[in-house]
């Protein structure tokens, strides 16, 4: 069984809903999704764990008390205090653990990079390449990633810090430079972004959470503009 749904702000609506109000959606600027519009219920419950998904990354866009601090996240929760001080490796381990991925413990969350990199938690969508200038291989390998996806980047070391995919090119990840959750253009698939620094440091390496398997889904959202 099918149930489409529509990403519409932080709700999401299914397909009868949108179809129902569509002139009234459609009046306010609404580019929630991108193609055909649906994902597959029924799979290890992936319809309300996707949701959860674009909840916490529209919410975490917006918050202005995550802060960067190196180590950040690795000795407790940092989500427990009322200013969340975290460094880039923990900010998506800690994602992880938040939007419900039972597999994920905490001590598992603390380990932040370790975990990410050497644990059979997440699934592999590309490796590393072996170039860090071959940039229509980085692209490609951008081209299979979705909503949610981890993506690898070598900053002042190999895996330096790592980001969240939102599609159509963005990336959210916390920044050492801004001390904030920044919200970024990594690249685009129609070459109109120019090639930017994250797309530089990009190594190609993409992981997923199980849960939203490209194989499980049929097609996938994106955070709105």
């Amino acid at each position: 069984m099918n149930d489409d749904f529509i990403a519409y702000g932080q709700a999401v609506l299914t397909k009868e809903e949108y179809l129902a109000n569509k002139e009234y959606y459609d009046s306010t600027g609404f580019v929630g999704v991108t193609g055909t519009q649906g994902i597959k219920t029924g799979v290890d419950g992936g319809f309300e764990y996707y949701k959860n998904i674009l909840k916490y990354l529209e919410e975490s866009i917006d918050r202005t008390d995550i802060k960067y601090r190196l180590g950040g996240g690795s000795i407790n929760n940092p989500y427990e205090k009322d200013i969340v001080l975290i460094d880039g490796p923990h900010f998506v381990s800690w994602y992880i653990k938040n939007t419900g991925y039972t597999d994920m413990t905490d001590d598992d969350a603390k380990s932040g990079i370790d975990t990410l990199l050497y644990t059979d938690l997440l699934d592999e969508v590309s490796p590393l390449l072996s170039s860090s200038d071959d940039v229509q291989s980085k692209r490609d390998n951008l081209s299979k990633s979705v909503l949610g996806d981890i993506l690898f980047f070598d900053t002042y070391q190999r895996n330096g810090t790592v980001g969240i995919y939102l599609g159509s090119g963005k990336i959210l990840l916390v920044d050492e430079n801004n001390n904030r959750v920044y919200n970024l253009w990594l690249d685009n698939s129609d070459g109109t972004i120019e090639y930017t620094y994250w797309m530089d440091k990009f190594n190609g390496t993409i992981k997923r959470i199980p849960k939203l398997n490209k194989d499980d889904y049929i097609w996938h959202a994106k955070i709105m503009d």
